[in-house]
């Protein structure tokens, strides 16, 4: 396998490729000598070529060097017009290339950043329209290799998504009885139309709205989200129906049903049941024959499926590409560009899912003492305040999976914090942690943007270790660093009134109150903006912060404040001044007595303050008489609401 780059100055047709063979380790370089690249076609064209972004740029710009064709046209083509390689270069060369990049990146840098890796950039402008001097191919060439490194170092953190992608093309070629190392340039999603044998008919189906409602569906009281979705006055996208359901604010929609209490903690005590529906979009697809049209032998779906329980049980590792050739399927009925495109079955499967969702809520209402906490996509969470209900709870699920034809799995929850449904922690019975959302995720290197807030956040909930001590306790720099890259819409960064090279930048806050902020120079309205979660003074390092000691500027006050403030977004009210009376919050002003305490922050206000029902009405209220009877707490000052 060979990681490679291409750069391409495109107003002087310059280019350059740099490669390194992940086997052995060799690394090379060609710079404008299309002899050499052809030499290294000849010796590499039944290797794996593995790219970021190389499957919309790189393996173009390879082919148009192959092909003699003038670089810089097909560079700015794809950068600039936003042409895809295939309508550029007809019959390309045979070549194998696997892209680790998937659409949800941010890019190369940003992930060299999450990495704790120098952020490096060129300082050689890709606008040059003169040949590049010794010295500026020599930065060049730096950049280049240390973009293949990098690029490499993605693969390996990614080596499991490779394996899948590989198994796919194996089961592809089996499916189609062939062995075609090409299907290696196939996306996942092509890969699974190739599996199932799709193949798009040779005419129009308008009928994308043209819809069914599933035949074991059982409404009553909210039979008319139904009627909604076969209203036609509702047949956009853009539409949405917003209700309540079980007490709780829902939007059902085309993509999905969601409903949360906001801000909720787990304060009640109470059984907590997380019900999840067992592979739902595979298992309507199997039971209601909601396979894309485009399949002829809809069969084949459901053995994968049962293939899959069968390899699940074994522990045979196969089993993890066949769960991705089921929950890939789905995803690409709206593909215009997939074999398997049926925007009808795509509707009908979202359909599906919501209401037969919404039939387990309604009839869950019968049992008296539950609360719904949440419900998703494929899943409720709800509370049971007396056990002698919870064998009712089950008998109302059961009879449900019986008539659905779908399967339930059961989690008891220990406690719960719910920002919205997008956003929460989960601590299991069993001590396991389910996290969702920016705030609480799981982390990863290839994801690590203000981590120990997130650490902090899970820790506090999770524990109840004290956010100060964790967020004082770290000397890892990386763990505090915020990893931003500059949009289209915007020409640079300006640190205070140094004016940035980077588009990617880290940055911290700093304690230093002469350190600038960081702003961005907008280009429709040519004027300086705030960049998004930037503190108001700051420090930049973009070299390597991987195991770098914290700095005495760091300011982890701003760090211990962002946490308490995501806690208060999950319904939690830290205990911030010390008091163990505090337990309510209110619109008001603390200053900490602490050394810390230069910086104003809202906060709790104590219990005995507010069981005595003291009016607030102007900064003229009587804080004299609050503060002198609460002498036991003196971390705590009240200064103004």
């Amino acid at each position: 396998m060979v990681v490679y780059d291409c750069e391409v100055f495109s107003k002087s047709n310059d280019w350059c490729v740099c490669w390194i063979d992940i086997d052995t380790g060799e690394e090379g370089e060609i710079v404008n000598d299309r002899a050499k690249l052809v030499d290294w076609y000849s010796k590499t064209k039944h290797e794996i070529h593995v790219g970021y972004n190389s499957r919309h740029y790189d393996k173009w710009i390879i082919q148009a060097l192959l092909k003699d064709i003038p670089v810089g046209q097909i560079s700015d083509n794809i950068v600039m017009y936003g042409r895809r390689g295939h309508e550029l270069i007809q019959n390309p060369m045979p070549w194998l290339d696997y892209d680790v990049m998937p659409r949800t990146d941010r890019g190369l840098k940003v992930l060299e950043g999450f990495m704790g890796h120098e952020i490096k950039e060129s300082s050689v402008s890709f606008d040059m329209n003169r040949p590049l001097t010794k010295t500026e191919w020599q930065e060049v060439l730096q950049y280049c290799r240390n973009d293949v490194r990098e690029t490499e170092k993605v693969f390996n953190k990614r080596a499991n998504t490779f394996d899948g992608h590989m198994g796919l093309v194996k089961m592809a070629n089996e499916a189609n009885h062939k062995r075609d190392a090409q299907l290696v340039n196939r996306t996942a999603p092509q890969l699974v139309a190739a599996i199932l044998g799709a193949q798009k008919p040779d005419f129009p189906r308008p009928d994308e709205f043209d819809l069914f409602l599933p035949n074991t569906l059982e409404l009553d009281k909210y039979q008319f989200v139904a009627d909604w979705f076969l209203n036609p006055n509702n047949h956009d996208y853009r539409q949405e129906l917003k209700c309540e359901v079980g007490g709780v604010p829902h939007t059902f929609g085309w993509g999905g049903i969601h409903g949360a209490l906001s801000q909720y903690s787990s304060k009640q005590p109470g059984t907590y049941i997380l019900c999840d529906v067992s592979s739902l979009y595979p298992a309507l697809i199997i039971e209601y024959d909601l396979m894309s049209r485009n399949v002829a032998n809809k069969a084949i779906y459901r053995q994968i499926r049962d293939k899959r329980i069968v390899y699940k049980r074994e522990k045979n590792p196969q089993e993890a590409v066949l769960k991705l050739v089921l929950n890939s399927t789905f995803g690409v009925f709206k593909d215009q560009y997939n074999a398997l495109y049926d925007p009808r079955m795509s509707n009908e499967v979202c359909i599906h899912g919501q209401l037969l969702l919404l039939d387990l809520i309604e009839h869950l209402e019968a049992v008296p003492s539950l609360t719904l906490i949440q419900s998703n996509t494929d899943g409720i969470l709800s509370r049971i305040d007396n056990t002698d209900d919870l064998s009712l709870y089950y008998d109302i699920c059961e009879e449900w999976q019986k008539r659905t034809r779908l399967a339930l799995e059961f989690d008891e929850i220990e406690r719960v914090y719910q920002r919205d449904v997008n956003n929460y922690l989960a601590v299991f019975k069993n001590g396991t942690v389910k996290g969702k959302g920016a705030v609480v995720k799981k982390l990863s290197d290839l994801d690590y943007d203000m981590a120990i807030v997130n650490k902090a956040v899970v820790a506090y909930l999770q524990h109840g270790t004290s956010v100060e001590k964790t967020i004082n306790d770290c000397n890892d720099l990386r763990q505090f660093q915020t990893i931003r890259k500059i949009g289209g819409s915007y020409a640079h960064y300006r640190h205070g009134d140094v004016i940035l090279s980077e588009r990617c930048v880290r940055f911290f806050p700093s304690t230093d109150q002469s350190a600038p902020t960081l702003t961005q120079f907008k280009l429709d309205t040519a004027k300086y903006v705030s960049t998004p979660s930037a503190p108001e003074h700051l420090f930049l390092d973009n070299g390597v912060v991987a195991e770098k000691p914290v700095p005495p500027q760091l300011d982890r006050q701003w760090y211990i404040d962002e946490t308490i403030s995501h806690l208060r977004d999950f319904g939690v009210l830290y205990n911030d001044c010390g008091c163990a009376n505090c337990v309510y919050y209110v619109n008001g002003l603390c200053k900490r007595k602490s050394n810390s305490g230069r910086k104003m922050i809202e906060t709790a206000i104590c219990d005995w303050y507010i069981q005595r029902t003291i009016q607030v009405r102007s900064l003229s209220f009587e804080i004299s008489n609050f503060n002198s009877e609460f002498q036991n707490c003196d971390q705590l000052e009240i200064v103004g609401i």
